[in-house]
């Protein structure tokens, strides 16, 4: 004979529970079972102190390669062989402590090159098959480059090399020359940001003012 009070009888064999939170209890077992993993994972070993990755097919076999700018003043370029797999590394000297690296064609011949933001701003070009050559150093003076970024931002149909100075806290434009080389930055874009004490209309604002300012053939604004 069974001992249950009125309202723990209820509850056997679910029946107290409305079909709805039943429901809604096997979704998340399923949900649970179902999640992403990432347990498992491959490393492989770079330059000391990597500051920035890039990825890009630097040997045209369609598969994605990986490039770290590194602290100890080299870029590691890693290829992969397939299967999420890369092989044996291959250190590239620079001038400086890693900064920034990105992947640009500098020569227009189909072979990805390497720009990398150090002391100086580095061009690594590619010979097609994953390797590259020495590198040409151009310097952003006065002050070091600490970003880089390759686009063709005078549209002339060559990349050019956009390069962060955090002496200046401008950008330096350095143009496409077309054959793998760099001209002279003419022109930076410098931005100087004020603050307004707080008032009677709130809190203080920061406010970017941006004014022309000419010096010699060194353009820039201020």
């Amino acid at each position: 004979m069974s001992h249950l009070s009125p309202s723990a009888s209820r509850f056997r064999g679910g029946a107290g529970f409305p079909p709805r939170a039943i429901g809604l209890v096997c979704a998340l077992i399923v949900l649970w079972a179902a999640r992403p993993s990432f347990a498992s994972f491959y490393s492989w070993p770079v330059g000391d102190g990597p500051k920035a990755l890039a990825v890009g097919d630097l040997n045209g076999d369609g598969r994605q390669d990986l490039v770290t700018a590194n602290s100890e003043s080299t870029v590691t370029v890693l290829l992969n062989g397939g299967g999420g797999r890369f092989g044996a590394r291959q250190d590239l000297p620079t001038y400086g402590w890693g900064a920034q690296v990105a992947i640009g064609d500098l020569n227009d011949d189909d072979a990805p090159d390497l720009v990398v933001a150090y002391l100086s701003v580095s061009v690594f070009l590619g010979n097609g098959d994953g390797t590259f050559r020495a590198p040409a150093d151009y310097f952003v003076s006065p002050g070091v480059a600490t970003c880089v970024a390759v686009a063709d931002v005078n549209e002339d149909g060559r990349q050019d090399v956009l390069a962060g100075n955090s002496f200046w806290n401008d950008v330096a434009v350095f143009p496409g020359i077309g054959d793998g080389t760099v001209g002279a930055p003419p022109t930076s874009m410098r931005i100087r940001s004020t603050f307004r004490r707080p008032g009677r209309n709130g809190p203080g604002q920061r406010r970017p003012r941006v004014r022309p300012h000419r010096s010699g053939p060194h353009r820039s604004f201020r």
